[in-house]
């Protein structure tokens, strides 16, 4: 489920895509989003699989160079196993020539300085999700005829390999 979108241009010094995963997206009237049971970039559980989170939200912050036109843009979660690979959710938004499009549809703030971002921010939420062996999600961003890029992932499991780092394991 989306709870919201927005597309904006803003001026940006560095570009950076990432994903907050949680156990809850709390969104306020006034704009704020509260954050519940943040993991970092692991997920462990005591038992072994099959794993099951009664609700799983992932919070998407893309931040892309804004280029004219503007090419299709899909965003993507997937999970990866021994087993292979699944598409849990998907969102493309078609590409425009017109920037009338966006300002139509959603905010854009026009910028003096060269350097502007295509930025996205919206929420997606899984009840339930069951994982019958170690899993690791990656949130993924296509622009146009690029590779797809992980702009975040987590990796969930039964339990940390001892002596590994959590980015090696």
């Amino acid at each position: 489920m989306v709870r919201s979108l927005r597309l904006l241009g803003v001026r940006v010094q560095e570009l950076h895509s990432y994903a907050v995963f949680c156990d809850d997206v709390r969104s306020e009237a006034n704009g704020k989003n509260f954050f519940v049971g943040v993991y970092q970039d692991s997920m462990f559980f005591e038992a072994p699989a099959p794993w099951a989170l009664p609700t799983f939200s992932v919070h998407i912050v893309l931040r892309e160079p804004l280029v004219m036109p503007v090419p299709e843009v899909t965003i993507s979660i997937e999970t990866q196993t021994a087993s292979g690979r699944n598409v849990l959710w998907t969102a493309t938004h078609p590409p425009s020539q017109d920037i009338q499009f966006f300002r139509h549809r959603f905010s854009f703030e026009d910028q003096t300085d060269e350097r502007k971002a295509l930025v996205s921010r919206f929420n997606v939420q899984f009840a339930p999700l069951i994982f019958e062996e170690e899993t690791r999600i990656e949130v993924k961003v296509k622009m146009g005829d690029s590779e797809p890029k992980i702009i975040d992932r987590l990796r969930i499991s039964s339990q940390q390999p001892e002596g590994k780092p959590l980015s090696e394991a």
